[in-house]
C-alpha cells in the first residue's frame, strides 16, 4: 500500500467521520452546487486499489468522502460476514494520509433498519447459475449504491 501513499499528493487533513444519516445530510447541505464530490465507497479492509481510487478522487475533485459500511447483503449462504475483516482505525488513517475529507461509517441499522423495503432488481435472464449468483452479489452492490445516492453522497 506504500506505493499509493507514496505516490499521491499528501495532504493531512481533519478527516470528519459521520456516523449518522443527519450528520451526513448537514455536511451535504453545506456544501455549495459548484463543488465537486469524488465519493469512494468501500466495505473497509483498504488495500491498493482502493487507495488509488482515493488518489483518483482527490486529484479530480475539491471534497473527498469515502464510505465504509460492511454490507450484510453482499454476503450469500456459507461466505463468513462475522469474519470480514473490520480495521476502522487503520482504514481511517489511510485515507487521512490520503486527504480525504469525510468518511461516512453508517450501521447496519442506520442503512437497513428493521422496517427496510426498497431493493433494486433489474430484470435480467441468466443463463448459468454462476451468472445467476454474480449478479445476487452485484444486485446487493447495486442496492447499497442506490442507497447511498438517495442519502444524498454522491
Amino acid at each position: 500500500m506504500a506505493s499509493a501513499i507514496a505516490s499521491s499528493s499528501l495532504r493531512k487533513t481533519s478527516l470528519v467521520a459521520h456516523h449518522t444519516i443527519q450528520s451526513y445530510r448537514l455536511l451535504r447541505k453545506s456544501i455549495g452546487p459548484e463543488v465537486k464530490i469524488g465519493f469512494v465507497p468501500t466495505m473497509g479492509a483498504l488495500h491498493e486499489g482502493h487507495l488509488s481510487l482515493v488518489k483518483h478522487a482527490r486529484d479530480n475533485n475539491d471534497l473527498v468522502v469515502a464510505s465504509i459500511f460492511v454490507n450484510p447483503t453482499q454476503f450469500g449462504d456459507g461466505e463468513d460476514l462475522d469474519n470480514y475483516p473490520r480495521q476502522l482505525q487503520r482504514d481511517t488513517e489511510l485515507l487521512t494520509d490520503m486527504g480525504v475529507d469525510h468518511l461516512f461509517v453508517p450501521n447496519k441499522e442506520i442503512m437497513y433498519g428493521s422496517n427496510h423495503v426498497t431493493y433494486v432488481h433489474p430484470k435480467v435472464r441468466y443463463q448459468t447459475r454462476q451468472l445467476f449468483e454474480d449478479f445476487i452479489h452485484a444486485n446487493a452492490i447495486r442496492h447499497l449504491i442506490n442507497k447511498l445516492l438517495i442519502l444524498g453522497i454522491r
